[in-house]
């Protein structure tokens, strides 16, 4: 193996150890965390967060995979939001796994497309659980610094 990833850098300029770690450095800096929320207010929590956190994000992870929530009324006219009284019930989201591919590297960055496996349970009166996927590409430098940071959701 040590082999064979020697060759691939003397090939291609990769770094299996820093791709090792810049996966360690998406996933709980983004994936782990911002895929993971039981609530609205989780929710809205980890958007502030990712607002705050990311401010200068030149990708549209913040607006397609973090939207703002719109606020609506229950039925008996209390606030709510479409996760906490959804059509569908009570929703939620974990993140279970992911799998990067590098796509480019120039200098000290690299650039990523990454495959997300979440796992949604609705909880409503059919309690149901579904798998689904989501695509994030990003990039990181040598820092640990993350650029670049898009979502797009796949329909399965």
């Amino acid at each position: 193996l040590n082999d064979a990833n020697s060759a691939k850098s003397r090939i291609t300029g990769l770094d299996t150890k820093r791709v090792k770690t810049d996966d360690g450095i998406i996933e709980s800096k983004v994936l782990k965390k911002y895929f993971t929320w039981k609530s609205g207010a989780d929710y809205e929590a980890l958007k502030k967060d990712f607002d705050e956190n990311f401010a200068n994000n030149d990708g549209n992870f913040g607006t397609v995979i973090l939207p703002d929530l719109k606020p609506e009324q229950d039925s008996d006219g209390n606030a709510t939001n479409a996760i906490d009284n959804g059509e569908f019930g009570v929703l939620n989201m974990t993140y279970v796994s992911s799998k990067s591919h590098v796509t480019a590297i120039e200098d000290d960055v690299y650039s990523y497309f990454t495959e997300v496996t979440v796992q949604s349970t609705i909880k409503g009166d059919d309690a149901e659980a579904s798998t689904g996927h989501i695509i994030v590409t990003y990039s990181i430098d040598k820092e640990g610094n993350i650029s670049h940071l898009n979502g797009f959701t796949v329909a399965d």
